[in-house]
């Protein structure tokens, strides 16, 4: 038998000549590349293959103003006596008219969180008995007003003084949008002031840069005035975005 024998005139029963066309596309796709300008034709081939897209970050803030619906605070009774019981009995006596107070101005049980009753030693012969109680007013614009009365009735101090709402969750729902709404208008200012257009977003998030309320440093009689007559609720935004 023959070698030649098994070698057929066409050739099509060889695996080899079906590689021929590819390699001859590729040897010309070579060459095109050293003829035409090498630098154009590398840039047209990256941009279209290789090349990322352009992105930038943007933060923009979203801000809705209320009235507050509540006022949260916290009062100190104190009383000094030369003995514990008549420390204690001054207390519960200065305790007894806040708590009056309180009630004429429709603060509920639930509406207080009182502390366990502290007793110090001052001096051999002078004793302390203080109490913290934290209160929720629901009607904030009838602050200044307890607030007088709760000093005359004999407390120490207040701090801690929060004006904020009762169901903020509305409320924070509509800065979030109006963040949103922000930062694309703002990645749009971006975009155009780079030449360019706004495109798809990548990815979003949002954050609290507060609680739904406005606090208030600690008061005296003479500062009553701080109160706030509105609330902000702000959120932020941030966005990544492609720029085309």
């Amino acid at each position: 038998m023959s070698i030649f024998s098994s070698i057929s005139p066409s050739g099509s029963n060889n695996p080899n000549l079906k590689l021929v066309p590819p390699l001859i596309f590729g040897f010309i796709f070579l060459i095109l590349i050293n003829l035409v300008s090498s630098d154009s034709l590398f840039s047209i081939i990256k941009n279209m293959f290789f090349s990322k897209p352009t992105l930038i970050t943007v933060s923009a803030e979203g801000k809705v103003t209320t009235q507050p619906e509540e006022v949260k605070f916290i009062i100190t009774i104190t009383a000094q006596a030369n003995s514990v019981p008549l420390a204690i009995a001054t207390q519960k006596r200065i305790s007894a008219k806040v708590f009056s107070t309180l009630k004429d101005y429709k603060v509920k049980e639930n509406d207080l969180k009182i502390s366990y009753l502290r007793i110090d030693s001052l001096t051999a012969n002078t004793y302390q008995a203080s109490q913290a109680i934290s209160i929720t007013l629901i009607q904030p614009d009838k602050f200044e007003e307890v607030l007088e009365k709760l000093y005359i009735d004999g407390i120490a101090s207040i701090e801690t003084v929060r004006f904020t709402t009762v169901d903020s969750e509305d409320l924070e729902k509509e800065a979030i949008k109006k963040a949103i709404e922000n930062v694309e208008l703002r990645g749009k200012e971006i975009a155009k002031s780079m030449g360019k257009k706004l495109g798809r977003m990548i990815s979003l998030s949002t954050e609290e840069t507060g609680e739904a309320s406005t606090a208030v440093s600690n008061l005296t009689l003479s500062e009553i005035s701080k109160r706030p007559k509105e609330i902000e609720i702000n959120r932020v935004a941030t966005a990544v975005y492609e720029i085309k």
